[in-house]
C-alpha cells in the first residue's frame, strides 16, 4: 500500500507510479477494537475499528485477508472519530443550511456563508477559532473585564 507519506523527500505513491519500489518504514499502531457488525454479502463483511493514529485500515483489510488466506480489500470507510471530534457532535451541511436560513447569529452567519464557499476544512476550523475567541473577548467586555 503506498500512500501519501514521504521517502527521500518523495511521495510513497509518486515513487510507485515511477516504477520505485519505496521502502516503507513500519511504524507501531494499535488496534484497540475489532469488531465484526455484520456480514453484508457472501464475501463482504462490516466491520467496526478503534485504532490508534497513523493506522491505516485499507492495510488492515488487506493483513487481514492475509491471515486469512484471502485477497481483502475495503470498499467503504466512514471515519467516526476523529481524536476529540465524532459523528455524534457533527452538523451536516443540510443542518448548517437550515441555521442559516433560520437567522443564525450575524457572527456565526459569516463561517457558514464560508461553509457554502466550499472553504477546506482547515481554515473552517481557524474561523471557528476566532468566532469562539472574539465570543469570548465580548462576554469579558460586558462584564467589564479586558
Amino acid at each position: 500500500m503506498y500512500s501519501a507519506l514521504k521517502s527521500g523527500g518523495k511521495k510513497l505513491y509518486e515513487l510507485a507510479r515511477a516504477g520505485e519500489a519505496p521502502v516503507e518504514k513500519r511504524r507501531q499502531v494499535y488496534i484497540h477494537r475489532l469488531e465484526l457488525v455484520e456480514q453484508t454479502g457472501p464475501q463482504s463483511f462490516l466491520l467496526d475499528v478503534s485504532c490508534s493514529r497513523g493506522t491505516y485500515v485499507r492495510t488492515l483489510c488487506q493483513d487481514l485477508g492475509a491471515a486469512l488466506d484471502a485477497p481483502a480489500h475495503l470498499s467503504f470507510l466512514l471515519r467516526s472519530r476523529s481524536g476529540r471530534f465524532s459523528l455524534d457532535h457533527a452538523w451536516t451541511l443540510e443542518e448548517l443550511q437550515a441555521l442559516r436560513e433560520a437567522g443564525a447569529p450575524p457572527s456565526l452567519q459569516a463561517v457558514l456563508t464560508k461553509v457554502n464557499a466550499n472553504w477546506p476544512m482547515d481554515r473552517l476550523v481557524e474561523e471557528l477559532q476566532k468566532e469562539r475567541r472574539a465570543i469570548a473577548q465580548r462576554l469579558l467586555l460586558q462584564k467589564g473585564q479586558s
